[in-house]
């Protein structure tokens, strides 16, 4: 299976794979979602958008990674 980068989302660019995986999920709006190994937070974006009720819980071993995913899903991030 081949996978293009080309879906854009807010101005950003996000790999196809990413799509793909989350669609496959079939999350509902209020499903609860871990995450581990969440990188700089590409699919939680799109994991996000989808919950509305629901939450996502995202872990990753770089402490780096895990700010960069805060700050690209910084609406979302709860206080």
């Amino acid at each position: 299976m081949m996978f293009t980068d080309h879906v854009t989302m807010a101005g950003k660019l996000i790999p196809e794979r990413f799509s793909w995986a989350v669609e496959t999920l079939d999350l509902a709006p209020s499903d609860r979602v871990l995450g581990i190994g969440c990188g700089r937070g590409v699919a939680a974006t799109l994991v996000l958008d989808r919950l509305k009720a629901g939450s996502l819980t995202a872990i990753d071993r770089s402490d780096t990674a895990i700010e960069a995913a805060r700050q690209r899903n910084s609406g979302h991030v709860a206080a």
